[in-house]
């Protein structure tokens, strides 16, 4: 009996502690049926938490079930709790930029971003970061105050699109890679 017991109770740990890892994903909230998650390095879409995995539509459109004894120790980075997404990027223009032109393209495109209904004007930040052997190069930040990717996506593409009308504006070029 002792021994059937232990038996039995080695068997039954996996499935108690993915019970249990159901109650703490379910009881934690951190995460729900359609949230966009990064869980370990799986990220995708939550399809289902049932009572011994959770199952993750990733990005490449194929399914991993993550069992939840696994998922309750995991970091779980969840998209969809955001208030907001971070936009960041590098500009390069041609080296034959003028310091003139530079000025006025770096001042036009902090005011452009700063002005820009849909961020975080504190969090605006542009700045001539480097001269590398084929390009001045620029840094772009701003906080984007949007909660869905989606729509973080659609605000980042209208965002480049001025950003190239006002490097254009400006009199400047983007460098060849």
């Amino acid at each position: 009996l002792g021994v059937g017991g232990i038996a039995l109770a080695f068997g039954a740990q996996k499935s108690l502690g993915d019970l249990f890892g159901t109650l703490t994903v379910i009881g934690e909230q951190a995460l729900r049926v359609g949230d966009v998650c990064k869980v370990g390095d799986v990220a995708g879409q939550v399809e289902s938490i049932g009572l011994r995995s959770t199952r993750i539509r990733t990005y490449g459109h194929s399914v991993v079930s993550i069992p939840n004894g696994q998922l309750a120790t995991l970091n779980i980075e969840n998209m969809y709790q955001r208030r907001k997404f971070l936009f960041v990027q590098m500009l390069r223009l041609r080296q034959d930029t003028g310091a003139t032109t530079q000025r006025k393209v770096l001042d036009d495109l902090r005011a452009m971003l700063a002005e820009h209904p849909l961020l975080d004007s504190a969090s605006v930040a542009v700045h001539f970061v480097g001269i590398s052997d084929h390009a001045l190069e620029i840094e772009l930040r701003a906080d984007v105050l949007k909660r869905n990717w989606s729509e973080f996506r659609e605000v980042q593409t209208a965002l480049l699109l001025r950003v190239l009308e006002v490097v254009e504006a400006g009199g400047a070029r983007l460098a060849k890679p």
